[in-house]
C-alpha cells in the first residue's frame, strides 16, 4: 500500500511528499479543479508498480486507489468518496498512458487501476485524475485540509467453477470439504448445488447440518455468501507493516489505542513497540510509537516503521515490506472496513490458491506437494529481502525468526511454483502468516453477505476503532460497537511459527474464531468483483 501526503486548501496552498511501499509507487499528489456549486475537485497522481499483467483470458492484476481527508481537526480522517461510478467515467483520466482502465464501483469508495490491453511488466502512467465528492464527507469550500491516496495491489479472480477440498477417493487434508456422506472427496463448486460436509473440527458445525453450494447462488439460507464462484479481487500480498503503519496514521488517538498492544495514552509510551507490546523487535514486527513527545488525547501519535532499533522512522532497512505479523482479527476487520474491501471467505482462499485446477492431496498454493524451505535472509527488512535458497514451492515456514517480506519468493525469473504463488498471482497464500476468512464451517461465518468497507471506523466512546458491517463475523450487537469479537471466523494457509506444515485444504483452524494478538498471524482483504 502505497501513501502520498498533500497540504490543500480551498485557497490553493498545496504539497506533496512522496514514499512507497512494495513496488506499487504513487506520487505527485496533487489538487486541481475545485467545482463549489458541485462540491467536488479532482485529485491528481502519478502511479506505477512491477510485474503488472492482463492476459488474454482476462485475468489481471489492478490498484486499489482510495483517498483520505483530513480537515486539520481531532477526528479521524475522512474517507473520500469517488463522485461518478463505471469504467472510465467522464470526470476520471487515464493521465499520460492510454492503457489505463479505471473502473469504480457502486458504492464510490475507491477506484481499479489497470492495464487495458494484454502485456506484463511495469505499469505507470502520470496525471491520473480522479474526482472526489468533498460534499458527502462534510467539507465546506473554505476548509483547509490534507489529503492522502493510498493504493493496493489485487489480483482479479475471475468468475468460474474450482475445487473445494483435496480428497482422492482414499485420503483428504485434515477437515478438507468433502461431498456429504462421502469423505475423500474434493468437490467442484458450480453453478449446481453441492451438499458439503467437514468431519468435526473445533467450532464447525456442518458436519452435523450440511450446507449447500451453489455457484451465484451462494450458499443454503444466505445466496448473497460469497462462496468464490463468482469474481472477486483477493490482495496481491497479505498486509504490511507500513500499510498498517499507514492505516494507524489516519486513526484517531483512541482509535490508535484500540489497534495495537501497548498503552499508548500518555505523552511517555512505555513499550513502543507497540504490536507486541516490548521495547524491542520481536519476531521481525517493527511497527512503533516515539518513545516520549506523543501529546495526550486528542493528539493522534505518527507511528513509524523500526525495525533495526535505531530509534530513526522508515529508513531503508526498517521493515516497510516485512508482512504485518500479531494482528488480530478485529485488526483485520478494522483495516478491510478502513480500505472500503471486506473479508475473504475459505472458499474464495481455496479458488485464489487452486485456480479452476483439480485438486491434488496435500497440495500447497502453487499446486505440488513439493517444498523449498529457506534457512537464511537477504538484504534484511529492505524492499529487496529475499533469501538465498530457490526450489520448487519456496515458503516461509519454521524458521524462528519472524515474518519475510510479503512476496519475498517471487523474481523475475520465478513462476509459479518456484515462487510459491497461487494460481492467479497472490502471494505467501502458503506460508509466512496465518491468514484469516470467513468460516463456511461455522453457522455465524454463514451469515457474513459480504458487504464492503465504507471507509469509516466506530468512535463510539470505549468502542473506538472497529469496522462497522453488520453481516461480519464479530459484530457486537449495533453498528455503533463494531467487531469486537471473532466467532464466525478462522485460519487458512500456515504460519512461519507453526508447528506442521499444513496443505492448502487442511482446515485445522478454519473455524478457530479466536481474538488473540499472535506472531504469525495476519491476512490479506477482498473485494467483490465490480
Amino acid at each position: 500500500m502505497i501513501k502520498r501526503f498533500l497540504v490543500f486548501s480551498f485557497v490553493f496552498l498545496s504539497m506533496a511528499v512522496s514514499a512507497s511501499a512494495n513496488n506499487l509507487v504513487i506520487s505527485n499528489v496533487t489538487l486541481e479543479d475545485r467545482n463549489a456549486s458541485a462540491n467536488t475537485m479532482v485529485v491528481q497522481f502519478d502511479i506505477s508498480w512491477d510485474h503488472s499483467w492482463r492476459k488474454n483470458d482476462g485475468r489481471h492484476d489492478a490498484a486499489w486507489v482510495f483517498v483520505k481527508i483530513y480537515q486539520n481537526t481531532t477526528a479521524p480522517w475522512i474517507h473520500g468518496k469517488l463522485y461518478t461510478a463505471g469504467t472510465n467515467p467522464v470526470d476520471t483520466s487515464p493521465g499520460t498512458n492510454s492503457d489505463v482502465k479505471i473502473v469504480i464501483p457502486t458504492d464510490k469508495i475507491g477506484a481499479f487501476i489497470s492495464r487495458q490491453a494484454t502485456g506484463n511488466g511495469t505499469f505507470s502512467s502520470r496525471k491520473v485524475r480522479l474526482t472526489i465528492d468533498y460534499g458527502t464527507s462534510g467539507i465546506a469550500d473554505t476548509d483547509t485540509v490534507q489529503v492522502k491516496v493510498f493504493g493496493i495491489e489485487m489480483v482479479y479472480i475471475p468468475e468460474g467453477p474450482f475445487y473445494i477440498g483435496d480428497g482422492n477417493g482414499s485420503q483428504e487434508s485434515t477437515y478438507a470439504f468433502h461431498l456429504n456422506g462421502a469423505d475423500n472427496t474434493a468437490v467442484q463448486i458450480t453453478t449446481a448445488g453441492k451438499s458439503i460436509t467437514v468431519d468435526s473440527n473445533l467450532n464447525d458445525d456442518i458436519d452435523t447440518s450440511p450446507v449447500t453450494v451453489t455457484g451465484l447462488a451462494g450458499i443454503t439460507g444466505n445466496t448473497s455468501w460469497p462462496n468464490g464462484y463468482s469474481a472477486f479481487y483477493l490482495m496481491k500480498y497479505e498486509i504490511t507493516q507500513k500499510q498498517y503503519v499507514d492505516f494507524l496514521n489516519t486513526l484517531s488517538r483512541v482509535q490508535q489505542g484500540a489497534r495495537v498492544a501497548s498503552t499508548v495514552s500518555g505523552n511517555t509510551i512505555a513499550n513502543y513497540y507497540v504490536m507486541q507490546n516490548t521495547t524491542t523487535v520481536y519476531y521481525r514486527n517493527g511497527v512503533r510509537a516515539p518513545a516520549s513527545g506523543n501529546g495526550v488525547n486528542p493528539t493522534a501519535i505518527v507511528f513509524g516503521n523500526d525495525l533495526n532499533e535505531d530509534g530513526i522512522f522508515n529508513q531503508g532497512d526498517d521493515g516497510q515490506n516485512i508482512a504485518m505479523n500479531d494482528l488480530t482479527y478485529m485488526d483485520l476487520a478494522a483495516y478491510s472496513d478502513w480500505a472500503g474491501l471486506r473479508l475473504a471467505t475459505e472458499l474464495e482462499f481455496e479458488k485464489a490458491a487452486r485456480g479452476p485446477n483439480s485438486a491434488v492431496y496435500g497440495e500447497y498454493a502453487w499446486g505440488t506437494t513439493k517444498v523449498t524451505f529457506p534457512q537464511s535472509i537477504l538484504n534484511s527488512g529492505r524492499s529487496s529481502e529475499s533469501v538465498p535458497e530457490s526450489g520448487e514451492g519456496l515458503a516461509h515456514f519454521s524458521m524462528g525468526l519472524g515474518s519475510f517480506r510479503s512476496g519475498f519468493a517471487a523474481t523475475n525469473a520465478t513462476n509459479r511454483k518456484s515462487s510459491g504463488a497461487g494460481y492467479y498471482g497472490n502471494m505467501d497464500l502458503s506460508g509466512n502468516n496465518y491468514e484469516r476468512c470467513v468460516a463456511l464451517g461455522n453457522s455465524v461465518g454463514r451469515t457474513f453477505t459480504g458487504t464492503h468497507g465504507d471507509g469509516t471506523l466506530t468512535t463510539t466512546a470505549s468502542y473506538e476503532g472497529n469496522a462497522t458491517n453488520n453481516d461480519w463475523p464479530g459484530i457486537n450487537g449495533t453498528t455503533s460497537r463494531g467487531i469486537t469479537g471473532a466467532n464466525g471466523s478462522g485460519f487458512r494457509g500456515d504460519g512461519w511459527n507453526a508447528n506442521s506444515f499444513y496443505p492448502l485444504s487442511d482446515r485445522f483452524s478454519a473455524s478457530l474464531g479466536d481474538t488473540v494478538r499472535i506472531r504469525d498471524y495476519g491476512g490479506r482483504a477482498a473485494r467483490t468483483a465490480p
